[in-house]
């Protein structure tokens, strides 16, 4: 890999901490690829950035609030002209905030259903038609153990979260003739 950023584009969701900033890393460490890092905190994405082109990774980070459709087409829209069409998208973007049904709000309930779920429907339909034009890519998507059981005080989350797993499912069922492949995976709390 050299660092004009030859090899395969990895787009990264959520990629400031924990397991998207671990799987920027990983990508930066194990293959030559080009690695764009999504994520609303610009400083946190810059040090992961740093730790990525370390590596002699080509890194590129975009600010971008990824429940926010016109921010996401804005964001995507110039990844496709400047990087062209992703190899990899990893949908990594979300966040947990804990509430019994009866205490939470309308609010914390859509917050949970647009970081969680509303934000990898949004990414990967902004990208899905350059990947289908090319009859190639690859959507990873972050569930959890939450994408399958419920728990007190979680049902935002588990409900986004089941959510997710629906929406990996019937995009693999709509691009498996296209040659796209669709991955899910549901790590336990973090």
């Amino acid at each position: 890999m050299d660092a004009k950023g030859n090899g395969r584009l990895v787009v990264i969701t959520g990629a400031s901490q924990g397991i998207g900033a671990a799987t920027a890393l990983a990508f930066a460490r194990k293959e030559a690829c080009r690695i764009v890092l999504i994520a609303r905190n610009v400083e946190k994405l810059n040090d992961v950035a740093a730790q990525c082109a370390a590596t002699d990774a080509a890194t590129h980070v975009f600010g971008c609030d990824v429940t926010d459709t016109n921010a996401v087409q804005n964001v995507t829209g110039e990844i496709l002209d400047k990087l062209g069409a992703p190899d990899v998208v990893v949908n990594n973007a979300g966040s947990f905030a804990p509430s019994s049904i009866a205490d939470m709000s309308p609010d914390i309930w859509q917050s949970q259903i647009d970081s969680n779920l509303t934000s990898s429907f949004l990414v990967t339909r902004a990208f899905l038609n350059s990947m289908i034009a090319r009859r190639s890519g690859t959507f990873v998507f972050m569930g959890s153990v939450a994408s399958i059981k419920g728990y007190p005080g979680g049902a935002a989350y588990c409900a986004a979260k089941h959510g997710v797993l629906g929406l990996a499912r019937s995009l693999r069922a709509e691009c498996i003739e296209h040659g796209i492949r669709v991955i899910t995976f549901l790590p336990g709390a973090t």
